[in-house]
């Protein structure tokens, strides 16, 4: 008999080594794996257990519209998450195509991003320069 047929045998299945993959799994060295079944590998994910989960929060666009039309949410979100996709709170709007007698451009709740910041977000280069800008309105109106 090969090795590939010992493991399907009761000699095989006592086999240390085999055993300790199945007892073990999960427990060794960083970036190690071991054999479930012949062909399965499991990834040890140490990285998980030593720093635990840590997430950025950003503040960043989200955009909408349609083609050619772009509408941009300004949204506090994980960095892990799609541009589009899920977020956390919604805290204001950017219509870059909006003219400026019809329709407001820019809507952004400072009181809400100094909140985030405080509690560790950080901005996008898009949105420091469109926060700067809003702080910059009422002086100037």
């Amino acid at each position: 008999m090969t090795t590939a047929h010992l493991r399907y045998t009761i000699k095989g299945f006592l086999n240390i080594g085999f055993l300790m993959g199945a007892l073990w799994r999960g427990l060794g060295e960083p970036g190690r794996q071991f054999l479930a079944r012949p062909g399965v590998r499991v990834p040890v994910l140490r990285h998980r257990l030593v720093f635990g989960d840590i997430s950025m929060v950003v503040v960043r666009l989200s955009r909408g519209g349609s083609k050619k039309r772009p509408f941009y949410n300004i949204v506090v979100t994980d960095k892990r998450n799609r541009r589009d996709g899920s977020f956390i709170e919604r805290l204001g709007f950017y219509n870059p195509v909006a003219s400026e007698k019809d329709q407001q451009s820019l809507r952004l709740d400072l009181a809400r991003v100094q909140h985030w910041v405080s509690q560790g977000a950080q901005l996008s280069p898009s949105v420091a320069r469109l926060a700067k800008k809003v702080e910059q309105q009422p002086a100037a109106a």
